[in-house]
Order: structure tokens, then sequence, then C-alpha cells
């Protein structure tokens, strides 16, 4: 057996490497193949600041969706690499900045399982994928941003292949959303996070 790492650096970059391996989305498998895996984990183990969430996550809070622009920047370089490889490992029409919105996001909701990275949990971005594509697509739920959002839906094949700009569409319809749930009739749990959304969104039906 190993020896356990007590140095802070060493332990923080295991907490990210480990978190990394947790956090590949199930159905982006056949995108995400050994050479990006290694890639993404280079990146979380060396040159994402785990240590700024570590000590100070809450004054991270205080610009999350610009801290989160940043870093999603930084991975879209690793992804774009494997767009233009002749191996074509991330179809063309995959837009690289949204593939790693959900890279981060995926990391990001794995990295609560830590206390000191707690205080992010309510700015947490929710993970787009094709059932909560579907779910907002049919619902009859009404909230802020519905309209706009159900339009880039019908515009694209796949979660993958709307704009950046879209993804911020999305992200800011889903506070509306939770909003609605919990004023629901009868509603005896309250959202806090967009992130909880999950749960709700995979399991509408037609009656929603």
């Amino acid at each position: 057996m190993k020896k356990v790492p007590s140095d802070k650096e060493e332990l923080l970059t295991a907490f990210a490497r480990e978190t990394a391996r947790m956090s590949y989305p199930g159905q982006m498998h056949p995108i995400v193949k050994a050479g990006m895996k290694e890639e993404l984990g280079k990146y979380f183990t060396s040159k994402f600041p785990m240590e700024q969430i570590w000590d100070d996550a809450a004054k991270v809070v205080l610009t999350y969706d610009q801290w989160h622009n940043d870093r999603v920047n930084e991975i879209a370089k690793v992804v774009s690499r494997y767009k233009r490889s002749s191996f074509r490992e991330i179809p063309r029409n995959y837009n690289s900045k949204v593939i790693a919105a959900k890279f981060l996001n995926t990391f990001m909701y794995q990295l609560m399982k830590f206390e000191n990275c707690r205080p992010l949990f309510k700015y947490l971005h929710l993970p787009l994928d094709r059932r909560v594509f579907d779910a907002l697509r049919s619902t009859k739920l009404s909230f802020s941003g519905k309209e706009k959002i159900q339009a880039i839906i019908r515009k694209s094949p796949s979660p993958y292949t709307i704009k950046y700009s879209g993804y911020k569409e999305f992200q800011n319809a889903l506070w509306s959303v939770v909003k609605v749930i919990n004023k629901q009739p009868g509603q005896t749990i309250t959202l806090t996070s967009r992130i909880e959304l999950n749960c709700f969104l995979w399991s509408f039906d037609d009656k929603n």
C-alpha cells in the first residue's frame, strides 16, 4: 500500500485526481477516449485551482459565474484539441465550451463530498444532457425564460451543439424552475441549488 499523502499540496492533488475519475458523465464515454481522459486528468490535478476552493470557497461564490467561465475556457482548450484531431473523437458541430461546462459541472458536483467545498453547492450549474432537454421540452410548468430555452432545444440535435450563450440562458432559466417547483402546492422539500433539479427533471412526465 502506498503511503497516504500528508502534505497539503499532495493531498489536494490526490483529491482532484480521484474526483476527476468519478466525474466523466456516462453518456459521454463514446467521446471521452483514453487520450482525452488523460489530458483532462492532468488539467484537474495541475491547473484547476483546487487550493483556492479548499481554502476560500466562500470567497469564490462571490463571483462564481465568472470563475466558472474562466475554468470553462481552460477546459475548452483541451476539448478543442480533440475536435481538431484526425481521430475525430468529437463531432465538429459539438461546442467545445458546452462540453467543457459539462465536465466542469460534474467535477464540481463530485467535490461536494468535501466539507471545505460545500459553500459552493448553492451556486453549482446543472449538467445539461438529453434527459434535461427532454424534460424541459415537454414540461407544462411556466417559468421565466421557458420560451427562449425551448426554442434553443428545438434547433439543437444535441445538448452539446447549442451555443455557449444558449448554455448560459439555460442556467439562468433553471433558477426560475427552482422557484416554481418550490412554490408548488404541497411541496415539502425546498430546493436550494440548480444541481438538485436532476432528480425532478429526470422524473418529469407529461403531467408536468
